[in-house]
Parts: C-alpha cells; structure tokens; sequence
C-alpha cells in the first residue's frame, strides 16, 4: 500500500514538473508587420482585449485568442490582469449587457501566427518561438516566462 502511494506521489511530482516546464515559455504579442497596428502599447492591447477599443484609428481590430490553456492563461493574468474564469465571466457581462460579440479564437499557435500575418488588422499572442519561423509578423512585446 505505501509503494503504491509513494510511487503515486512521485509520478504526480514527476507530471506537476513537466507541467511548469512547459508553461515556462515566453509569449509574444503579435501584429501583421504591415499593418496599421504596429505601435500598440500594452495599455492598447488590453483595452483591445477587454473590448473597451475595438478600433485604432479607422481600422477594426480582429481580437484572436489561442484554446484554453497554458499560453492563454498566462496572457490573460500578464496583459489583461484576470484569471480565464474572470475573463470568461467578463465576455458574459458584455455580450448579454451590450450584445457584443466574444473575440475570434482560432486553432492553435500555428493558426494563430497565419492568420495574424494573413490579415492586417489582427492582434495575437503566441509562444514566442513560433514567430521565428513566420515571416510578416511584427511582435509588439514579449511576456516574460513564468
């Protein structure tokens, strides 16, 4: 019975260390190089996110957001100052208060990076190694690791 549970616990441990080595990444906030959003400010970009701003200027802004997760979570706490469940939470008082609608999530960092080079009013984040490798992508700041 002890083994069991000392082993149980050390593959627990084991999980909960890859876990943080993987959410251990720095996260880069992303435009289209070419576009007209290349001198957003972290301010800019929460507002952005939070759907206080949904222009810069004459241009909408398409908001994306990565699936649940570590990248999202981290950006969320980091640049908009919320939880996902606070976020959540939030886009729910906003949409039945306002009738907005939610932003835009796409399929993941690779989506993300394609559609934010693709269209020149996009705003994104993404791990930052993914932006080395896609060209057209102009990143506003960078998120340091947790």
């Amino acid at each position: 019975m002890w083994l069991a549970l000392v082993g149980w616990v050390a593959l627990t441990m084991v999980g909960a260390i890859g876990a943080a080595e993987r959410r251990a990444e720095e996260i880069a906030v992303v435009v289209n190089a070419s576009g007209p959003l290349t001198s957003l400010t972290v301010a800019d970009v929460r507002a952005l996110y939070l759907g206080e701003r949904q222009f810069v200027g004459m241009d909408h802004v398409g908001v994306l957001h990565l699936p649940e997760g570590d990248t999202k979570g981290a950006f969320l706490f980091s640049v908009v100052g919320m939880t996902l469940k606070e976020y959540k939470l939030h886009w729910v008082q906003r949409v039945f208060q306002e009738g907005t609608s939610l932003p835009r999530v796409v399929a993941g960092p690779s989506a993300m990076a394609a559609e934010v080079s693709m269209r020149l009013n996009s705003l994104g984040y993404l791990p930052a190694r993914v932006v080395k490798d896609t060209p057209g992508l102009k990143v506003l700041f960078v998120l340091p690791s947790p």
